[in-house]
């Protein structure tokens, strides 16, 4: 699969890099190769952080270009979460010696330069000549962020993949006359958060509409009150950018997973499904498995918090970091006698102190299992 990734360059926009990237991740953008020139350390370890929460937050592809003086500059660079690092074009940010040790550390798919033949210069109208540059051994292509405004990407891939290069565009999906639709001629869209998987609301989509969403990667409705096309967030701001697309087995109806900006609800809750009627008792399926580590951290939190007499917990954030990471240590031994041990039983009581200390650990050090979820995800 071929890929367009975006260049940024932070100095452009200051404090508006984050919103600059979640729009253009919109139109389609595969990626972004985001550079600063930067030097000082305090400058360039706000970038870093700045980088960190659009590769969490947006959940976004990044090639990270900036100084590379030392071998730490390059881990830095890669622990922001970024794809790639991109050997510098400036020599004053580069050394030769830091570069050789990432490249033997994280390897030549990790740490690369960009090429003179995947650079793409001109208008976003030369189709053909994106084509060419995407044609044998080049993944991707690397287009300016100003040139890409004033067209989306999807349009662009799509024109690509008539031209016979693999690509991702929202526009390959199934044409809307394939869906069923209702007597007046829609189809109903559940939506969920990408992230927690929550789902915030449904509506309605008409031809027209879900055009639009494939187009500009952000949804967009038919409201069949007003009787009109309905941009989510066009008032508000509250908009939902895609993630993904899919449609059931029967074709009558869409799943969108989204980034959502501020609510969903018109009442000014996040998920218009805030009224629950009835639960069953215990745990869901779900709250048993992917969140039991978010659920136990956020115990542990609360504790921190709201100190409680007795607590095991507060035991251990009133000894400190030292008695904390002892414990950690000794957890992780018993892990390794356990696996000895024919019987797994011994290994999953001992693996479940070893994440619960662990857990307290995080809580210690200000760490989320998202943030570690995050790095597994991207490693990936």
């Amino acid at each position: 699969m071929k890929e367009i990734i975006v260049k940024i360059e932070k100095e452009k926009f200051k404090d508006k890099l984050f919103d600059r990237v979640e729009e253009l991740s919109a139109l389609g953008a595969d990626g972004f190769f985001i550079c600063s020139t930067v030097t000082d350390d305090e400058g360039h370890n706000a970038f870093l952080e700045e980088i960190r929460e659009i590769v969490k937050e947006l959940d976004v592809k990044v090639y990270l270009g900036t100084k590379a003086l030392r071998f730490e500059d390059i881990k830095k660079a890669l622990y922001t979460g970024a794809e790639k690092f991109v050997v510098p074009c400036q020599s004053a940010l580069k050394a030769d010696k830091a570069l050789e040790e990432g490249i033997d550390r994280f390897g030549e798919k990790r740490v690369i330069e960009i090429k003179e033949e995947q650079l793409f210069e001109g208008n976003l109208s030369e189709r053909e000549k994106i084509a060419k540059l995407l044609q044998g051994e080049n993944e991707f292509v690397v287009i300016d962020e100003a040139v890409v405004l004033k067209e989306s990407l999807h349009v662009i891939k799509k024109d690509l993949l008539d031209l016979g290069i693999e690509m991702n565009t929202f526009l390959a999906a199934p044409d809307f006359k394939s869906l069923k639709k209702d007597d007046k001629g829609l189809v109903t869209a559940v939506v969920k958060d990408f992230k927690s998987g929550e789902v915030l609301m449904v509506a309605y989509m008409n031809e027209e509409s879900y055009n639009l969403t494939l187009a500009t990667g952000r949804m967009t409705y038919y409201s069949r009150s007003r009787k009109k096309i309905w941009l989510k967030g066009e008032t508000t701001g509250h908009f939902q950018y895609v993630k993904e697309l899919r449609m059931d087995c029967d074709g009558d109806a869409l799943l969108a997973t989204v980034r959502q900006i501020g609510n969903a609800c018109h009442t000014g809750n996040y998920s218009c499904f805030y009224t629950q009627i009835a639960k069953a008792s215990g745990r869901t399926i779900k709250e048993n498995t992917d969140k039991i580590l978010t659920e136990v951290y956020n115990t542990i939190l609360d504790r921190k918090l709201n100190p409680k007499e007795g607590s095991y917990t507060n035991y251990l954030f009133d000894k400190g970091i030292d008695k904390i990471l002892k414990k950690c240590g000794e957890e992780a031994t018993e892990i390794v006698i356990a696996a000895k041990n024919p019987d797994k039983e011994d290994l999953k009581y001992e693996i479940a102190d070893f994440l619960y200390h662990v857990s307290v650990l995080m809580v210690e050090r200000n760490l989320s299992w998202n943030d570690v979820f995050d790095e597994l995800a991207n490693r990936h």
